[in-house]
């Protein structure tokens, strides 16, 4: 029971995860670089999987930057963010309960 079998996928939109070093660290991390992650999801149509097919959804917020220090750990979660960006379960498309 409750157990997964196969690969998890998500119906997260269509959009692109960028990454990249860069030269300032963290706080907390005083000996490290800083890994980027920049998240772009443009407003569109909704497809089958989401819950108002044929309908537009906006995509307030992006491009979001994330960061992480690049250490063994942060590259670690970096490779497990990849993952979950390939396998589509970041960001799904639903009423914002800040925004509405």
């Amino acid at each position: 029971c409750k157990t997964i079998y196969g690969v998890k996928t998500g119906t997260q939109p269509p959009g692109k995860m960028e990454y990249h070093l860069i030269p300032h660290s963290l706080p907390g991390h005083p000996d490290c670089k800083t890994i980027r992650i920049i998240y772009s999801i443009p407003p569109g149509i909704q497809g089958p999987e989401h819950p108002n097919p044929g309908k537009s959804f906006s995509a307030r917020g992006f491009p979001r930057h994330c960061y992480l220090p690049d250490s063994e750990k942060g590259r670690k979660v970096l490779k497990l963010l990849l993952v979950a960006w390939d396998r589509r379960l970041i960001f799904a498309i639903g009423t914002s309960s800040t925004t509405g």
